[in-house]
């Protein structure tokens, strides 16, 4: 906070969708190489040259790394314009019905965090700031 560094946990198995490159841009990309090497599969080659791929990366690369896509990506994830739920929307909650809970070996922790750790991510962001309160300390 000292650095305006604002703590913040994610919701479990969510990275893909709050990272505006693999949002925006990656995506286009596989796309475009796929459509850049399909004529060179198609002729059932079994190896691609790197000069092949290479050519159709740039190619590719060109077609996804534009500023609309970056921007794109900036708002998928809900950073710009700044959308607190864009996420939380999109990951599906555990239900714990159809989840088999298995028995674990307690694992003593050697952290003075003990009580100040969150061992799932929080939906409000007032435990986020708790807990990085409690880091900061």
């Amino acid at each position: 906070m000292k650095n305006n560094i604002i703590f913040m946990v994610l919701p479990p198995y969510s990275s893909h969708l709050t990272q505006p490159l693999d949002v925006g841009v990656f995506g286009p990309l596989k796309t475009l190489m796929a459509s850049a090497i399909e004529p060179l599969i198609s002729t059932e080659l079994h190896r691609i040259m790197k000069a092949e791929w290479l050519s159709a990366y740039v190619e590719a690369h060109s077609g996804a790394f534009s500023i609309q896509n970056i921007r794109e990506g900036f708002r998928g994830t809900g950073i710009l314009p700044f959308n607190l739920t864009k996420v939380i929307n999109h990951v599906k909650p555990i239900v714990q019905d159809s989840i088999a809970v298995r028995s674990f070996t307690p694992v003593n922790l050697t952290t003075p965090f003990k009580e100040s750790i969150l061992t799932s991510s929080p939906i409000n962001t007032e435990e986020s700031r708790l807990a990085n309160t409690a880091l900061l300390s």
